[in-house]
């Protein structure tokens, strides 16, 4: 699924707003939950949001190597650059 950039912002905003309410109690509290097996886990809010970026992190790096593998090297997915970008 696209999301266009007006969705992607909606979205973005939709999960900064969810994490600043988060306080302390919130991300120690813990979550039940079945894997796709159906296999039940539990475990504190912080660690499945943590999950979240790691498990983004490790797509992002199999995308840049199949991207090299094809095309040669992609370029630079650092977030700090995505940052350093002027808005407009």
């Amino acid at each position: 699924m696209l999301i266009s950039g007006r969705g992607w912002n909606a979205l973005e905003a939709e999960q900064r707003a969810f994490v600043s309410s988060l306080g302390t109690a919130d991300l120690k509290r813990t979550l039940d939950y079945k894997a796709t097996d159906g296999k039940p886990f539990a475990q504190p809010l912080w660690q499945l949001l943590q999950h979240v970026v790691n498990h983004a992190t490790h797509h992002r790096s199999e995308v840049a190597a199949m991207v090299t593998m094809t095309k040669g090297s992609p370029p630079s997915t650092d977030m700090v650059l995505f940052y350093r970008q002027p808005k407009g």
